[in-house]
């Protein structure tokens, strides 16, 4: 039996308690950096009331619309299990008895503004009617968007890719392009058609294609939440914390990128990777050409709009560097009574954030 020893003083524990007591505070790890930050929860809850006023995003419902959303999807599950699209065994982890109700939060965006941060809005769907369905699909979307020729896992995994190209032209431009707020621009019919698309190229699941898009429409358009007493319906986009969102923007930019990149590899673009809405490229015909294609691209009828960021010696990708103001690393002092196997993954993973 391994014998624990507090990290924290009694000074430490009483001050948080404190903290944790106070409802006119809130308490919420930064977007980006590792911060904990503390809020006015008036301020807080002003500038998520701004965000649900959007009325192009989001509609307030009347009243909690679990009960009937249940028997949509009891119904939907029940047909799935007469069919043979899903057994015994997976009905009940998809059939939810008690659901709860998801809540919206958000996490404040300290590295835009330290006195005013505006917030990252995140669904919290544990135990939540669809969290099971989600994780459903997504356990079928996430095979498709491993084999894009695009999917970039991480930055080791970039890091290994780039190798092996060899020799690169010595004009040749470094590139990246992020696209603004992915999750929250994607239609329904198109982010729903992209993954439908992705679905049937796979013909091992041509039987469960359309049961899996009655669900993906099922969760997209009926992505409802709490914020204190009152409900909202999410009317465009896909929620950040659902468990599918990263697999279903991931497919929509498959669509966009085959119609509109791809095309140009071998031409102007040497190479092309994407992580989520982080996309790096090696451009090859010079600084015009590259502005008019990312003037091309945002121009199209389309909701992806995308930033441009290019050099032609080196460029920031993925690992992104803040200033001094936005870096707040969370490590555990090494006289803190923790297995020595994770004293060890800290000194690991630091060096893999510096040398990577």
């Amino acid at each position: 039996m391994i014998k624990s020893y507090p990290n924290l003083s009694p000074a430490e524990r009483r001050a948080i308690k404190t903290l944790k007591e106070d409802t006119s505070l809130v308490i919420r790890p930064a977007d980006k950096g590792g911060a904990i930050v503390l809020l006015d929860y008036a301020y807080y809850k002003q500038e998520i009331l701004g965000q649900l006023a959007d009325t192009q995003m989001y509609r307030s419902l009347p009243c909690d619309p679990t009960s009937k959303f249940k028997r949509e999807l009891d119904a939907i599950l029940s047909v799935a299990l007469n069919a043979g699209w899903i057994d015994k065994d997976t009905f009940p982890y998809m059939h939810n008895d008690y659901p709860r109700t998801p809540i919206i939060y958000t996490l404040p965006k300290i590295h835009k503004s330290l006195s005013a941060p505006p917030g990252r809005p995140i669904i919290s769907a544990v135990g939540s009617l669809y969290q099971p369905v989600s994780t459903f699909i997504d356990y079928y979307l996430q095979p498709l968007v491993k084999s894009m020729p695009s999917y970039t896992q991480d930055s080791t995994h970039l890091i290994l890719r780039l190798r092996e190209l060899g020799e690169i032209p010595f004009d040749s431009i470094l590139v990246t392009m992020d696209v603004k707020s992915l999750y929250t621009i994607i239609p329904h019919d198109m982010g729903i058609r992209a993954s439908r698309e992705a679905l049937l190229t796979d013909t091992s699941l041509r039987v469960l294609v359309e049961f899996l898009t009655q669900l993906l429409k099922l969760t997209r358009t009926r992505n409802f939440f709490r914020f204190e007493n009152s409900f909202y319906l999410q009317i465009a986009g896909t929620a950040m914390g659902s468990a599918l969102a990263p697999s279903y923007g991931n497919l929509f930019m498959l669509q966009f990128e085959t119609e509109h990149i791809v095309p140009l590899l071998g031409d102007s673009i040497l190479v092309y990777f994407r992580y989520i809405d982080d996309l790096f490229l090696i451009w090859t015909k010079g600084v015009d050409s590259l502005l008019s294609f990312h003037q091309h691209l945002n121009n199209l009828d389309s909701p992806v709009k995308l930033t441009l960021n290019y050099h032609s010696d080196n460029i920031q990708w993925l690992a992104k560097v803040f200033g001094p103001l936005e870096l707040f690393h969370i490590l555990s002092h090494y006289s803190h009574k923790h297995e020595s196997i994770l004293l060890e993954f800290h000194v690991k993973d630091q060096y893999k954030v510096v040398y990577t």
